[in-house]
């Protein structure tokens, strides 16, 4: 199953990943927000209480160089836990992809979950897995770890028979750097218990996604209990509730909070203390 060898995703939990006291923050929906204006919405993630942010795009801001966007997260005093990136990079130019995570100060890079164009028929299969096999072997090369985020889809089955488990295993030696970033909500939208689908994953586990709801009535501290009995150290993404999306970013906008960053980070504290 899910089971990792010895010294499997070694690199998908290092290095010095947050506690869940110290969660990472999603600022994909306020992409264009940042993209409108850098500094000023790094200013508000640091006051809505952030350290840390998972970047959802080595290319974010559209034009601005990444060291120029390392220069104004060092301003604003915060760190990147980690970036994110379609599919889409890893078969052209995914050497730019890594440079770029690499400038940003991330410690790894977590692709999106392959989608139906590439997983049509079994035959797809084997491509994916070299695909994924080289990804991991670039990324360690350039000193950052490699995800891939765990959809519904990939969870759904008989454990031991799982998309996911069935691509871990293909992957084999190729794949020992191949890390899983966990989305709750997509687990259990699949019918997949995220508790169970964490031990599985044990050190393989390099990041979980939860937003607010995803901790309430003492899930969080299930999903805590459970993360601990896999021997897994992720990173903790909180994820803004959807009425974060916003278009802010005009000059009436300026200053204003960042919607839904305290209440996703003050829940992964929350589940994280008690």
């Amino acid at each position: 199953g899910l089971a990792p060898r010895p010294g499997a995703g070694a690199r998908a939990t290092a290095p010095s990943p947050p506690a869940p006291a110290e969660p990472a923050l999603l600022v994909a929906p306020y992409a264009e927000r940042l993209s409108r204006d850098l500094a000023g919405t790094l200013a508000a993630v640091r006051a809505a209480g952030a350290r840390a942010v998972e970047w959802p795009s080595p290319y974010l801001p559209a034009g601005v160089p990444p060291a120029a966007v390392r220069a104004a997260l060092d301003d604003a005093g915060l760190r990147v836990s980690g970036v994110q990136v379609g599919t889409g990079p890893l078969y052209r130019r995914w050497e730019r992809a890594l440079s770029a995570a690499a400038a940003l100060g991330a410690p790894h890079i977590a692709c999106a979950p392959p989608g139906p164009e590439e997983r049509r028929s079994p035959e797809d299969w084997p491509e994916l897995v070299a695909v994924l096999g080289h990804a991991a072997e670039r990324a360690r090369a350039a000193g950052l770890g490699f995800q891939v985020r765990a959809d519904g889809w990939m969870l759904a089955g008989p454990p031991g028979a799982t998309p996911l488990d069935r691509l871990l295993a293909a992957a084999g030696a190729s794949g020992a750097g191949v890390g899983v970033a966990l989305d709750v909500r997509a687990a259990r939208d699949a019918g997949v218990d995220p508790s169970a689908a964490i031990v599985r994953l044990g050190r393989r586990l390099g990041a979980i996604l939860v937003r607010p709801a995803d901790l309430s009535e003492g899930a969080g501290a299930t999903l805590v209990a459970a993360v601990r009995a896999a021997g897994a150290a992720p990173v903790w993404v909180a994820v803004p509730d959807a009425g974060a999306r916003t278009t802010t970013g005009s000059p009436a906008m300026a200053g204003a909070p960042v919607v839904g960053a305290g209440a996703a980070l003050a829940a992964v504290r929350r589940a994280a203390a008690g």
